[in-house]
């Protein structure tokens, strides 16, 4: 025999406040005590099961369970790469002005000579530069690009000692290219 709870004492919300609608509950003793709920092994859990007020807890949680996750997602910070390093930032500018000051003094006057003391001077600016990248965390990367500006640089200066004076234009735009 199925019997509904509303048939038996009123609403869930009778059965919830302790409030009796009918008159075999006592407003002392809680519906769900009641001797023929007892055989329906009725919970006041249950009771709310098919109400609003759960249909409104569920349509919330629909709603919230993602934004809360998207929330924590964008709280996760991923680093792939070290923090901004501001000694690797002006060393390598400062290579880099160096380096068109070279381009420039070959374009303007082409009988420049070879100048080891330049070759010199970047090699050991890259070799400290390399050394703070491998020191930093997750620096990997930049100490791979210094590396391969280090490689750039060597065989820069086997172009330029091999070049014969006056240096063509073409060469120094090429070279100027490449490392760009």
């Amino acid at each position: 025999m199925t019997v509904k709870l509303d048939q038996l004492c009123g609403s869930a919300a009778g059965i919830v406040t302790g409030e009796s609608r009918c008159n075999p509950c006592a407003p002392s003793d809680p519906p769900w005590q009641f001797a023929p709920l007892a055989k329906l092994l009725i919970t006041p859990r249950q009771a709310f099961v098919g109400s609003g007020l759960v249909r409104l807890a569920r349509s919330a949680l629909i709603w919230l369970a993602p934004l809360l996750s998207l929330t924590l997602l964008v709280a996760c910070q991923v680093t792939l790469i070290g923090d901004y390093d501001d000694t690797i930032d002006k060393g390598i500018t400062d290579i880099q002005q160096r380096t068109e000051l070279y381009f420039s003094r070959l374009r303007s006057t082409p009988d420049t000579p070879y100048d080891q003391t330049f070759y010199d001077d970047i090699n050991s600016r890259l070799i400290v530069l390399k050394s703070r990248a491998v020191s930093l965390s997750k620096y990997a990367i930049i100490t791979e690009q210094l590396q391969n500006m280090q490689r750039q640089f060597d065989d820069l200066q086997k172009l330029d000692k091999g070049s014969s004076r006056p240096i063509s234009a073409g060469i120094v735009t090429a070279a100027d290219t490449a490392m760009a």
